[in-house]
């Protein structure tokens, strides 16, 4: 099994239960963690192609974080989580949001 983690990620998000409380970004820290059944390809073409693309991954967060406001930290951890899936090999891997 292979585990591959994104630490601390610095994500600016409106987030409050009410409007007020959504006018301003607040910072909301993510980590990732990502767990493979099997090796990426990567780790036997070593070939960039291959990889899980952390940078891509990041992105899509950041995206994610800027394009709406979130009464709850909760529903923003979900919609991470079908961000990162998007990113991953089909089979053999699971993933895990963690926002602190």
């Amino acid at each position: 099994m292979m585990r591959l983690e994104v630490k601390d990620l610095s994500l600016q998000v409106l987030l409050g239960c009410t409007p007020g409380e959504q006018k301003a970004t607040q910072e909301v820290r993510a980590s990732v963690f990502m767990t493979f059944d099997e090796p990426v390809a990567a780790c036997r073409t070593d070939q960039l192609d291959d990889t899980v693309c952390y940078e891509k991954i990041c992105n899509g967060f950041k995206t994610l974080a800027a394009s709406k406001s979130f009464q709850t930290i909760e529903h923003l951890c979900l919609l991470m989580t079908h961000e990162l899936k998007k990113h991953l090999p089909k089979a053999g891997a699971k993933a895990r949001v963690r926002i602190h």
